[in-house]
């Protein structure tokens, strides 16, 4: 799977390094450009040709805290976060998902009765600039 971008509702097993991060309700990869390189001609309005040469790939990722969270990741940490994802339990279908990530942000959501949702934002790091830095196998 080449440049995935994903939404993952419920994921099985997720870490981050040696940190296993329980409670998570969603795990999201998101690619935006970093530069986006667009030229027309003069006859039109329209471009004839579009390129996006540097992309960034942020995860996202919501987990639910069932108590104080003093154990959590702090941005600017850097390690492998792992996630797999399955239709079902069988593990004919699971796929592990991975990239090398730096954590740009950590935020809390606080509700009266449902409980503190902590929001993870990753940066996901490049072995040598021109690789994927998310890893889909299975």
């Amino acid at each position: 799977m080449k440049e995935a971008t994903m939404l993952v509702v419920n994921p099985e097993r997720v870490t981050f390094g040696e940190l296993e991060l329980t409670n998570v309700h969603s795990i999201a990869v998101e690619r935006t450009p970093e530069r986006t390189i667009a030229e027309w001609t003069d006859h039109g309005a329209h471009p004839t040709y579009a390129d996006v040469p540097e992309v960034r790939t942020t995860i996202r990722l919501a987990r639910t805290l069932a108590r104080d969270a003093l154990h959590t990741p702090r941005p600017g940490m850097q390690a492998l976060l792992t996630w797999h994802v399955g239709p079902n339990a069988s593990d004919g279908l699971r796929r592990r998902c991975s990239a090398t990530a730096v954590v740009e942000r950590v935020t809390y959501q606080v509700g009266r009765t449902s409980g503190a949702v902590e929001h993870l934002v990753f940066l996901a790091v490049s072995p040598d600039g021109a690789a994927d830095p998310l890893v889909v196998t299975g």
